[in-house]
C-alpha cells in the first residue's frame, strides 16, 4: 500500500490509476483526472490516493479525503483481472484498519443486483448502509449529474440527518459547493 502524496512516487501509477479509474466510473461518478493530480501536488489538500500493488504490480487504488475526525472514500477500484480473489476485501480491510479514523463512502442504492452485490461486499467487510438517509451526490462539473447515492460507514459515526455536518464537509470540500 503506497500513499502518492505521502511518498512522492506517484508518476509511476498514475497512468495505470487513470487507466483504472476511467474503465470503473461512469463520468458522472469522477472528476477529471487533472484534477486528481491537482490535489496531489497540493500539499495543503487533505486528499491522498493509495496504490494497491501484488509483487510489486499494480492491483488497484483508493482515493480518499482524510480529516481528524473521518475519512472519505471517494473512489476504490481493483484491477478488472485481479477481482474476485479476495483482494478487495484484502486492500479495503487494510485501508481502513490502516488508522483508527472512521470512514464514510458512497455507494448507489441497491436497485439492482449488481448495486445489491457491492453493498454486500462493504457490508461483509464491515460497512453499515444507511438506507433511510437521503444523500444526493453533487455534480463533479459542468455538463455532469448529480446522483442520489446512499452513505455507508464504518467506525464509530453517525449522521444527524441530511443536513449533518460530516455530510455538508463533503458537499463543500470534496464537491466544491457554496453551501
Amino acid at each position: 500500500m503506497i500513499k502518492l502524496k505521502e511518498n512522492n512516487c506517484k508518476d509511476g501509477f498514475l497512468d495505470k490509476i487513470k487507466n483504472l479509474y476511467e474503465a470503473s466510473f461512469p463520468i458522472d461518478e469522477r472528476r477529471d483526472f487533472q484534477d486528481i493530480i491537482k490535489l496531489l501536488d497540493d500539499k495543503k489538500s487533505p486528499f491522498d490516493v493509495i496504490a494497491f500493488t501484488e509483487d510489486g504490480e499494480f492491483s488497484g487504488f483508493l482515493s480518499f479525503w482524510k480529516w481528524d475526525d473521518m475519512r472519505y472514500f471517494e473512489h476504490f477500484a481493483v484491477e478488472q483481472s485481479m477481482r474476485n480473489g479476495g483482494r478487495g476485501a484484502k486492500y479495503l480491510c487494510q485501508a481502513i484498519t490502516d488508522d483508527s479514523t472512521p470512514v464514510i463512502l458512497e455507494v448507489e442504492p441497491p436497485v439492482d443486483e449488481m448495486a445489491r452485490r457491492r453493498i454486500g461486499f462493504y457490508e461483509r467487510n464491515g460497512l453499515r448502509l444507511w438506507n433511510d438517509l437521503y444523500y444526493l451526490q453533487p455534480a463533479y462539473g459542468e455538463g455532469r449529474s448529480p446522483l442520489e447515492l446512499k452513505l455507508m460507514t464504518a467506525g464509530e459515526i453517525s449522521f444527524s440527518g441530511e443536513d449533518d455536518e460530516k455530510i455538508l464537509r463533503i458537499k463543500r470540500v470534496v464537491y466544491g459547493q457554496n453551501l
